[in-house]
């Protein structure tokens, strides 16, 4: 049996082993964006589940996972298909959602993090007229290495309801 691995996220990814029956490490480096036949070699089933079991817990999900029981916020990082390599359409399909994933967790951390300031500040209703004097707060600007948007939005907080 072959067990092909797609790496769907925006980091080179190595997947290292220790299969049943073998005390050496397996180590096998995925590029963005690729698949790999994981060792090149013809697995049996029982090295097959340790594999997925061992790398289980860094994201690694069978393709079956992918397409049909999608859930809701959930990071797809790697996708394995066994005997056949993941579809290419499927690869392209958990880039896109972890991509999405990722940037609506962005938008909810800056929301979280106006609240968090605004409450900080003491906001209108709460009555700390100095709490912006002894507010600290640093902000580090950096230039994106790739050619996404930058992100630009600001987050106005209505203190009866939250983020407005």
């Amino acid at each position: 049996m072959k067990l092909y691995i797609a790496n769907c996220t925006n980091q080179m990814r190595v997947v290292n082993t220790r299969p049943p029956e073998h005390r050496n490490v397996w180590s096998q480096p995925i590029d963005v964006g690729q698949q790999a036949l994981y060792i090149s070699a013809n697995l049996n089933r029982l090295q097959i589940d340790a594999i997925i079991e061992q790398q289980g817990v860094y994201g690694l999900r069978s393709c079956n996972d992918f397409e049909h029981a999608r859930e809701k916020g959930a990071l797809y990082e790697m996708l394995y298909n066994i005997d056949e390599p993941v579809p290419y359409k499927m690869h392209l399909a958990a880039c896109e959602w972890n991509e999405a994933v990722l940037r609506a967790r962005g938008k909810r951390l800056r929301e979280e993090a106006a609240i968090a300031t605004s409450r900080a500040m003491g906001g209108p209703n709460i009555g700390t007229p100095n709490a912006a004097n002894q507010l600290q707060m640093s902000v580090q600007e950096e230039t994106p290495a790739t050619d996404h948007e930058p992100v630009n939005e600001g987050v106005r907080i209505d203190p009866q309801y939250g983020v407005a």
